[in-house]
């Protein structure tokens, strides 16, 4: 059933989208806000049918029995549907009603993986029994989804909860009692192979407040070779614990005058939760008479209480009586490792984390599995060797998950589940593969010893057969591992390359941008650079066009002051005499705004003071009557001195306009 187990959850995944791509039922929301599917107490057994047809028993289907619990604050009258599918097509399903349990309710003191926080919290249960029993399914075995949903009282929406993966199996039966061959129905059942790392612990809730309140509790599941099988509870020889916490030894128990605070009680959960039935056949000729061959298939969930307990209010002891004296997990924080011991031998060792005097979520539940409040995954490792407790081990079907389908999230669960060791055969083998023929009655010795040796031969091709079957499927599970690995090594190979590509496109990038940076701020420098060069060569521009105008200004004005003087020029004099007040205005004025600008830029006067000032008494002395006229007479004194000499200021005002315009202007020009 499992023996292609690696495969199987990839078919189980896509089974499952196709399961919910072709049911005819609407989608269904996900779990309301508050509400909670407790996986660690999901249990799925199954109730066979059978009848009498012609004097024979026949099997007439079997019943899926399932066992869910989900927290919630659920009105009255809600429900948990089930629907029970394979390969996409819906075969069974049933809505139960449920009491919405709360606080204080004392018929749930011995649920299996209660806590005193879970029992005290609203919730829906079913329990098994004829509770939420879905009807028949007549034949089949292989994978089956289980998909649960609930349903609100007020409503009446439906809200998914969760979709489980189970694996149905069957045992052929034979009358053991009976010397002829009665063949009996076979029985079919719901494997817990995967179930072997599903372990849960839980600070149990005692609510009636007792001495026991508070105590720890784990559930835990194996496969025996015998029924009965379970760790010793005799009183002085009870199997106990031996724990460190980061690695230190700790002693268990609070009382130095009590004995065996370490030893722990287990109890194999009964009724629904129990799986235990028994293949049998008469194929081989030594058990073609008396009792037939019979090989037993047991899948037990232990219950323990361990020597831990929580005495904080949570659990106050009954009427003021004085709690156990076991250990707490107050002061302990650290990694806990307890060794599960029975007279010296080891059954299991179960690790988990204390912070705070409280127990850590494990990192599965981070990753979206939901226990009963209070509760955690405990992880577990079985001896390599296996116990006696160990009869049939799975290691494929651990390695897919457990909880019914819920896949390993984490490292640290596919690693447990990569070292659990192969035991036993997974499920019962017949006697022989076929049903071997007797020899006729009053054969002779020759004919018996000729049977005899066929049934040899037919014991030892059998075994030949299963050494082939088993040497085919190591093969195959070592293909599929080496696969595994090859696929694994190119992830890891492909996650380098990638890795150094996004470092070398980080570098890449960092540097253009580091480049681009560069050419940005040098484009930046060069801007400002040209925008100061082109004021500059603005400002040089101005200053060259006034050097010129005042130079061509002060030459004029020298020549219409001093020219009569000069004979030759007697004609241009006479041209510029009829425009000697405009001259001398715009003279005296370009003079003047010279100066002013000088000034408020603080350029030095020392180049152009001179100039200006020739400009200005050129100007007032040309224009003497309009500037008079402008000033209000304020500067006629100064005016009338300059007019007084005019020939000397034209001789002046030619030779400055002269220099300045061969020194400054004549640059602009």
């Amino acid at each position: 059933m499992y023996s292609q187990s690696r495969r199987n959850r990839i078919s189980r995944t896509l089974l499952t989208i196709l399961a919910a791509m072709c049911l005819s039922a609407p989608a269904h929301a996900s779990l309301p806000s508050g509400f909670v599917l407790d996986h660690g107490y999901t249990f799925f057994n199954v109730k066979n049918n059978s009848d009498s047809v012609d004097g024979k028993r026949v099997h007439t289907g079997w019943q899926l029995v399932p066992l869910i619990r989900i927290y919630g604050d659920a009105p009255e009258r809600s429900s948990i549907k089930l629907v029970l599918s394979k390969d996409g097509d819906v075969v069974a399903e049933r809505r139960t009603q449920t009491t919405v349990y709360g606080k204080g309710n004392p018929n749930l003191q011995l649920v299996a993986g209660n806590t005193a926080a879970g029992w005290q919290q609203p919730h829906l249960l079913i329990n098994g029994g004829i509770q939420g029993t879905l009807p028949p399914v007549t034949t089949g075995t292989g994978t089956y989804e289980v998909e649960v949903i609930y349903i609100d009282g007020d409503s009446n929406k439906e809200y998914s909860a969760h979709t489980y993966t189970i694996e149905v199996g069957k045992v052929d039966q034979l009358d053991s009692a009976a010397k002829e061959l009665l063949v009996r129905p076979p029985e079919y059942f719901v494997s817990r192979h995967q179930e072997l790392l599903s372990t849960v612990l839980t600070p149990w809730g005692d609510y009636k407040g007792g001495a026991f309140a508070g105590v720890y509790q784990l559930l835990w599941n194996a496969s025996p070779s015998e029924t009965g099988l379970a760790p010793s509870n005799t009183t002085g020889n009870a199997a106990y614990l031996r724990c460190t916490v980061d690695g230190e030894p700790i002693r268990l128990g609070q009382d130095s005058d009590q004995r065996n605070l370490d030893a722990t009680s287990t109890r194999v959960l009964d009724n629904d939760r129990l799986i235990s039935l028994v293949h049998s056949d008469r194929n081989a000729l030594e058990f073609r008479s008396g009792t037939s061959y019979r090989e037993p298939l047991i899948f037990y969930q232990y219950q323990t209480t361990l020597p831990f307990q929580d005495t904080t209010d949570e659990y106050p002891p009954a009427d003021g009586g004085r709690p156990m004296p076991y250990t707490t997990l107050e002061n302990r924080d650290g990694e806990w490792e307890c060794q599960f011991l029975d007279n010296g031998a080891l059954l299991r060792t179960f690790s988990w984390e204390v912070d705070g005097g409280k127990l850590v979520p494990h990192p599965e539940q981070e990753e979206g599995l939901t226990l009963n409040p209070g509760a955690i995954l405990v992880e577990t490792r079985i001896p390599e060797n296996g116990t006696a407790l160990d009869g049939r081990t799975l290691p494929d079907a651990v390695e897919d998950g457990g909880f019914y389908g819920w896949e390993w999230e984490s490292r640290r669960m596919r690693r447990l589940a990569d070292d659990v060791p192969e035991l036993g055969n997974p499920f019962p083998i017949a006697s022989a593969p076929e049903f071997v023929p007797e020899p006729a009655a009053g054969a002779s010795p020759q004919e018996l010893a000729k049977a005899r040796r066929a049934a040899e031969a037919a014991a030892a091709a059998a075994e030949r057969r299963q050494e082939q079957e088993e040497r085919a499927q190591r093969l195959q599970a070592e293909r599929e591992q080496y696969a595994e690995a090859e696929a694994a090594r190119l992830a890891e190979n492909e996650r380098i390359r990638s890795e150094a590509m996004e470092k070398e496109m980080a570098r890449t990038q960092a540097e253009l941008e580091e480049t681009l940076g560069a050419v940005q701020q040098n484009m930046k420098e060069t801007q400002e650079r040209i925008a100061e060069e082109q004021a500059k060569a603005n400002r040089s521009s101005i200053y060259g066009i006034m050097r010129v105008v005042m130079s061509l200004l002060l030459i004029t004005c020298g020549l219409v002051l001093a020219g009569g003087k000069i004979a030759a020029l007697d004609g241009v004099v006479k041209a510029l005499t009829p425009f000697a007040a405009t001259i001398g205005i715009a003279t005296f004025a370009v003079g003047a705004f010279d100066f002013i600008l000088d000034l408020v830029i603080f350029r030095p006067l020392v180049g152009d003071g001179l100039a200006q000032l020739g400009a200005l008494a050129a100007g007032g002395a040309l224009a003497r009557d309009m500037i008079n006229k402008l000033t209000a007479g304020k500067i006629a004194s100064v005016l009338d001195a300059i007019q007084a000499q005019g020939a000397t200021v034209g001789y002046a005002a030619f030779a400055l306009g002269v220099l300045h315009l061969v020194m400054g202007g004549a640059k602009f020009v």
